[in-house]
């Protein structure tokens, strides 16, 4: 029988950004450039709900969706960008029951996969603030957050380890293009 679950989620972050553009030089050479930068500590916390519907007695499918605050950006040559987003991620989770876990109780293994659309609420480059819209910075960003898991079922924990590939610029000339990433660990605490 399908079951619906609320839960709550918070965790820690490696944020950076990868650039990319691309010109001519003075001599009508096409030019690119590509860098990463160097990760910041981001910070992540929310609600999401779950609708999961058994497949078979091991093995069930979930749609989750929710609300998060997340800390994103990057850092480059002395300048930290910080932008603060209000995200909203929708993902599939296949998760399979591995069984009994000693003092743990019943556990499941998960992998889940689907977009996050992020709201930007605001931001700084080192002690300046941040400005969106028209000559600014994109505020939407659009990701594909891969995860994998456990959850165990007697202590309603959830952990996950994840990667975020940012799909859409915040900010640059029509020839760049600066995308959000994100690596990090989610621990959730799931109201069964």
């Amino acid at each position: 029988m399908a079951q619906f679950h609320l839960g709550i989620r918070s965790g820690f972050s490696a944020p950076y950004y990868t650039h990319y553009s691309e010109g001519k030089d003075l001599n009508g050479v096409k030019v690119e450039s590509r860098y990463s930068s160097s990760a910041i500590v981001g910070i992540h916390g929310g609600a999401f709900g779950l609708y999961e519907v058994p497949i078979v007695d091991e093995f069930s499918l979930e749609g989750e969706g929710g609300v998060q605050f997340s800390r994103l950006g990057g850092s480059v040559a002395g300048v930290t960008t910080s932008l603060y987003y209000m995200q909203f991620p929708m993902r599939a989770n296949a998760v399979y029951k591995l069984g009994e876990l000693g003092s743990a109780g019943p556990a499941s293994i998960l992998a889940s996969i689907g977009p996050q659309i992020g709201i930007g609420l605001g931001g700084s480059m080192n002690q300046y603030t941040v400005e969106w819209g028209e000559g600014g910075m994109n505020r939407l960003n659009v990701d594909l957050s891969f995860h994998l898991g456990m959850r165990f079922s007697r202590i309603p924990l959830q952990g996950t380890v994840f990667y975020e590939l940012g799909l859409t610029s915040y900010g640059g000339s029509k020839h760049e293009s600066n995308t959000l990433n994100n690596v990090g660990l989610s621990v959730a605490y799931l109201f069964f």
